[in-house]
């Protein structure tokens, strides 16, 4: 072993300092995609809750609209059958 011949340490000053700074490059970028890609997830989850409770709004108006109509509707035929008789 003690005749290989040296090799430059890899984390001598120079080196330690340019991967210090693609370090602290990458995870700064990847904080940032994290933090856009999170804040469109929520864009889309609040986008979506939304039209959920749109949904839910409209599928209540239909039902209430159905029930008053039906209502209406019994109204009038027990007004027919009562004026009829």
């Amino acid at each position: 072993m003690p005749n290989m011949p040296k090799r430059a340490h890899p984390f001598n000053l120079r080196n330690e300092t340019t991967i210090a700074l693609k370090l602290w490059k990458a995870d700064r970028e990847s904080s940032l995609y994290i933090r856009e890609r999170s804040k469109t997830f929520m864009d889309r989850l609040k986008q979506k809750m939304l039209g959920y409770e749109e949904a839910q709004r409209k599928r209540k108006q239909k039902k209430s609209r159905s029930r008053s109509r039906k209502r209406s509707n019994t109204d009038k035929k027990k007004n027919k059958s009562s004026s009829g008789a």
